[in-house]
């Protein structure tokens, strides 16, 4: 459960780091 939230919390930085680059 606890490896479960953790992934989605990489999968979160991970959209937001590639939506950045994207305004860039």
């Amino acid at each position: 459960s606890v490896e479960n939230i953790d992934n989605k919390s990489e999968d979160h930085d991970a959209r937001q780091e590639q939506s950045d680059k994207r305004d860039d």
